[in-house]
């Protein structure tokens, strides 16, 4: 009866012992991971200039001597979607779409005046309403945008 004991004390010791090393080892390696994914946060968005190099100034803002060349490509873009929107030709329907948005914003703040809660007003309706009232400002300047293309002939900002 003894030997069972000591065979079944040794075979607990041994899974114990197996035990306790896969999980120094997971350990270990949760650790190793960790430290990875720090080092990677850390150097991801660095900048790294070697030397006294600056950074390559050739980038594509409007900053100092690449401002000449940014003027083209913001040209150019707004002749594509000039190009896109056909406003010469569709200036009519662009139109009514603007005013149906105006009607649409209208409705909308109505229903936000209509919905405020008498007995515990607060101000997340009044803040919406001032949202609207911008996309009404927003909708009457592209309004004055395609009225100011009509009177030139041109695109919408040419």
């Amino acid at each position: 009866m003894g030997r069972r004991n000591k065979k079944k004390n040794r075979i607990i010791y041994v899974t114990f012992l197996v035990t306790y090393t896969i999980m120094k080892q997971l350990f270990n390696l949760l650790i190793f991971l960790a430290i990875c994914v720090v080092v990677y946060i850390v150097f991801r968005n660095t900048n790294i200039v070697e030397g006294m190099e600056t950074e390559n100034t050739n980038t594509k803002n409007g900053i100092a001597a690449n401002a000449a060349d940014y003027v083209s490509r913001l040209t150019d873009i707004v002749a594509q979607r000039n190009d896109i929107l056909l406003v010469n030709k569709y200036r009519t329907d662009y139109e009514n779409a603007i005013l149906k948005a105006d009607d649409m914003v209208d409705i909308l703040m109505l229903e936000q005046v209509l919905s405020i809660n008498t007995s515990k007003p607060d101000h997340t309706t009044f803040e919406k309403i001032a949202t609207l009232n911008q996309a009404k400002d927003g909708l009457n300047k592209i309004m004055k945008a395609l009225d100011s293309a009509k009177s030139t002939d041109g695109g919408i900002f040419g």
